[in-house]
């Protein structure tokens, strides 16, 4: 199901929102005993509470960052085709890259130093730069760079990838593969391209 108004694809948007929430989670876990880094944890002895948000943590681990990624990546062929190199870079740079520039040296600092001072050490305002949770971030923007450099360095284009195209009988060629087909948002199943029954 999709917003016709503002493109947007219903169940991706909250299966997005699902996984934020889960990233809060895994942090908030992190701060009540999980194991895992962060600015700031409580001390305490409940064991069953460490138990039970380190499970919590692992299990969301195993999947919501690299769901993100996923998510990310089935949209990017449509959005270089869509924009142009040129404003597929600067869309780039002003979502991500001036977002982590604020946090690295503005954000982060005054965490430490507000983390610091709960923990009983009165420090000031200092170089504390970092990306913390936000390297993420970091990573998109890069495997966005890499993806735009990779496609304009081969010159590859998907816009002539119509869907009868895409269903001629061109064993191996790039017009009948599941990654045009994603570029395009074609909802044709992988069986299409990999039938499962035996020949």
């Amino acid at each position: 199901m999709s917003d016709s108004s503002s493109g947007r694809i219903e169940f991706l948007s909250r299966y997005k929102g699902f996984l934020a929430v889960l990233v809060v989670l895994i942090h908030t876990g992190i701060t009540y005993g999980a194991v895992g880094s962060w600015l700031f944890t409580e001390q305490h002895e409940v064991v069953w509470l460490k138990v039970l948000t380190t499970c919590i943590g692992s299990l969301s681990q195993s999947f919501v960052l690299g769901s993100f990624f996923f998510v990310s990546a089935y949209f990017l062929p449509r959005s270089l085709e869509r924009k142009g190199p040129a404003r597929f870079f600067l869309d780039r740079l002003l979502k991500l890259g001036i977002p982590y520039v604020l946090y690295y040296f503005l954000v982060m600092p005054a965490l430490v130093t507000l983390a610091e001072r709960a923990k009983g050490n009165p420090i000031a305002f200092g170089p504390y730069f970092g990306s913390g949770p936000l390297w993420f971030i970091e990573a998109l923007f890069l495997f966005s760079l890499v993806y735009l450099a990779v496609r304009l360095i081969r010159g590859s284009s998907c816009t002539s990838c119509s869907p009868r195209e895409s269903r001629r009988e061109t064993r191996g060629g790039w017009r009948s593969s599941p990654t045009c087909a994603l570029a395009r948002g074609s909802p044709r199943p992988l069986s299409a391209y990999w039938p499962t029954s035996p020949s």
